[in-house]
């Protein structure tokens, strides 16, 4: 973290993602926020390895993380996605392209499977920041830690409650109370930079997949009251 004689200096991973072909893209209707920000950490892990990236099939990843935790439902925590990557892998978006609307019935074709078996025998590993707690918000340590991955060029994956009416100013969140907030939505943070609306405060850039793929930020502020867990995927 910066000390008052380091001044503060932002990073930002969206350049890279843009030039390794990290696209954004838009989640739709279904409740897949989760298997979005997932599937965006790895795709990094695997451009930053690669030094060039390629498009993941969120749709099979959801699948993957159904079959692994038994769960019928659309999307998922970002435990039983992983528990998904790590029985299943991921294959490319154009094998199991995504759907507009669930269907609990999809199974993944031979080729997808095949290919997303390969995939999964790569060294990834899952780390947590914080594990998921409703109630807790985050420390100033685990604020730090999102920091430091960000600044050793690792984007999070970041759960939190979400208000149930926005209100952007910017591209800029504002922090509601707690009684307009419900459980929640998943995003990936991208960078940290100076709020404009509060030159005294942080920012996270976001990659978030419920606004059409869109890059926007809430304050850090935000974040110490309602996120929920954090995680990263590395790639050695």
């Amino acid at each position: 973290m910066t000390t008052a004689s380091q001044p503060f200096v932002g990073i930002d991973l969206a350049p890279r993602m843009r030039a390794w072909g990290l696209a954004l893209k838009a989640q739709g209707p279904r409740g897949t926020c989760s298997v979005f920000a997932v599937t965006a950490a790895i795709e990094y892990a695997v451009a930053r390895r690669n030094a060039g990236g390629a498009s993941l099939s969120e749709q099979f990843l959801n699948w993957a993380s159904h079959e692994a935790s038994g769960e019928a439902g659309d999307g998922g925590f970002f435990s039983d996605i992983w528990a998904g990557f790590l029985a299943y892998g991921a294959c490319a978006q154009s094998l199991a392209p995504y759907c507009e609307t669930y269907d609990a019935a999809y199974r993944p074709g031979v080729e997808a499977l095949e290919q997303a078996a390969a995939l999964r025998r790569r060294p990834f590993a899952f780390h947590w920041i914080k594990e998921w707690d409703v109630a807790t918000g985050l420390a100033d340590e685990h604020v730090a830690a999102v920091e430091a991955c960000l600044r050793a060029g690792w984007p999070v994956c970041a759960g939190m409650r979400w208000p149930r009416e926005a209100d952007w100013r910017d591209r800029v969140l504002r922090v509601p109370g707690d009684a307009e907030v419900y459980d929640g939505h998943s995003v990936l943070v991208t960078g940290i930079d100076t709020d404009p609306l509060d030159p005294a405060g942080r920012l996270w850039w976001l990659k978030d997949s419920a606004a059409g793929g869109c890059t926007r930020a809430v304050p850090v502020s935000y974040a110490r009251r309602y996120v929920n867990d954090l995680a990263w995927v590395e790639l050695p």
